[in-house]
């Protein structure tokens, strides 16, 4: 049974129009009764804390019965790093309603018409007012407020307060959500609906708005124990129930894809204690390197072995310093000026053309065996050479001019042999092929100059991805 309240054949009432008290239609009760008790809900008592309430928080700290998350994933790394290792970061946002019971009780009661006038018990406001009133919220009544939406800007209709926030944090810019409430209605209600209350006995009169609000902890906690007007917050609709979706947010992310990179270098870079184990074989039969500055090497070890399995071209300018095994099993071609000290063994086993230009100075210390042909063209040669070299194909051929040296060792020749190692001048290097590398490596590298090449990996793209979205729900039935 509605409250009763004052009847009269026009607005507002006044004592010439008066005709009686009636009871209060469905329309009614929602247009007044409801207004008031939501507005106060979503006032200045709605901070997070009371029985009803959302609220939001990305430490898990505040109270109430958890109702659903929001993850925001974010690259650590800025857009455009190359190579990018896909790193994310993320932050969880918890939500969670207010279940505990509201222990508020209320000295006005509405009056209600039952065989006689009387004031209405517990159940039958809540029955009869609350329920009504809860209904107004969740269905946004025009004339009510209380309500909570996710957006990132003010819903439209009334007034929406902000009271929480949340971020979907990306590179190019952030994204902002708020959990809004409303909090004034988007009409205002008629007042010649107030229901009536006793007083001084057996007089009525009107409720004032603040004894109106008395049934708010009513309202809360009708709320919890029939669940409608109880949110959640997830990517699809809950159930058991009736919900209706109240807003979303979406959490973005940069894309990584694999993309090829150019670039040039300039300038010196220097690596220090550096520590490589293991196998680097490089297969494309495109390759191609181009150096011209100066490479110096310091504290370097490196024990293992090179192979060449297609043909070779190098040329050379500069200084090396070697020591282990290099086997070329293809054609080899080279072009030297410069100095290059060796220590080891090398086995050639194709054909092998070397042309010597202008060498002073020169040190050699191991053994080198050619087993097919070699060719030798030298100029202008002095150094020194201590070791042994046999040569076991008669294909070698030297061609030496004003060579002077000295040379402490022995020498086993089954042709000719003439000439040393000075080099001094540019560095080029061009190689096509493969080059398989299997050792261990340690010590510096100081390189200066100016480098440019391709080469293709993982890089953080400007574009974003939707990983997730969530919505924001209440139970209407």
């Amino acid at each position: 049974m509605n409250p009763l309240k004052l009847k009269a054949s026009a607005t507002p009432i006044t004592s010439a129009n008066f005709q009686g008290l009636q009871t209060m239609s469905n329309t009614e009760v929602k247009n007044y009764i409801a207004n008031k008790i939501t507005v106060g809900f979503a006032g200045a008592a709605s901070n997070g804390s009371n029985t009803a309430d959302l609220n939001i928080d990305t430490a898990n700290a505040l109270s109430g019965t958890a109702i659903g998350t929001f993850a925001d994933t974010d690259r650590t790394e800025a857009t455009g790093t190359h190579p990018a290792t896909g790193a994310i970061a993320t932050v969880t946002y918890y939500a969670k309603q207010i279940t505990a019971n509201d222990t508020g009780t209320i000295t006005n009661r509405p009056l209600q018409y039952d065989t006689a006038i009387q004031q209405m018990t517990d159940a039958q406001i809540r029955n009869d007012i609350i329920d009504q009133a809860v209904t107004a919220m969740v269905t946004e009544s025009e004339y009510t407020a209380g309500q909570y939406r996710l957006a990132g800007s003010a819903p439209s209709g009334g007034t929406w307060t902000s009271r929480y926030t949340i971020t979907d944090v990306a590179n190019g810019g952030n994204t902002t959500y708020y959990i809004w409430q409303k909090t004034a209605a988007t009409t205002s209600p008629n007042a010649d609906f107030r229901p009536l209350k006793t007083y001084s006995g057996n007089n009525v009169k009107q409720m004032t708005d603040t004894e109106i609000q008395e049934m708010i902890p009513y309202f809360r906690n009708r709320i919890i124990s029939t669940s409608i007007g109880t949110y959640k917050i997830q990517a699809s609709s809950p159930s058991p129930g009736t919900w209706v979706s109240m807003g979303s947010a979406s959490d973005t992310r940069e894309q990584v894809a694999s993309v090829n990179y150019t670039g040039s270098y300039g300038g010196t870079r220097t690596y220090s204690n550096v520590a490589y184990a293991g196998t680097r074989t490089y297969t494309p039969a495109g390759y191609a390197n181009t150096f011209a500055g100066t490479r110096t090497y310091s504290n370097v070890a490196y024990g293992g072995s090179r192979t060449y399995s297609t043909s070779y071209v190098t040329n050379f300018s500069g200084t090396r310093t070697f020591a282990g095994s290099r086997t070329y099993s293809g054609s080899y071609a080279t072009n030297f000026a410069g100095t290059r000290p060796f220590a080891g063994s090398r086995t050639y086993s194709a054909n092998y053309i070397r042309y010597f230009g202008g060498f002073v100075g020169g040190t050699f210390a191991g053994s080198r065996t050619y087993s097919t042909s070699y060719v030798s063209a030298s100029t202008n040669f002095t150094g020194t050479f201590a070791g042994t070299r046999t040569y076991s194909n008669a294909g070698y051929v030297s061609v030496p001019t004003n060579f002077a040296g000295s040379f402490a060792g022995s020498r086993t020749y089954s042709a000719n042999y003439s000439g040393s190692r000075t080099y001094s001048g540019s560095y080029a290097n061009s190689f096509a092929g493969s080059r398989t590398y299997s050792g261990n490596y340690s010590g510096s590298r100081t390189y200066s100059g100016t480098y440019s090449g391709t080469y293709a990996g993982d890089t953080i793209q400007a574009t974003k991805d939707t990983v997730s979205t969530v919505s924001l729900w209440v139970r209407t039935a």
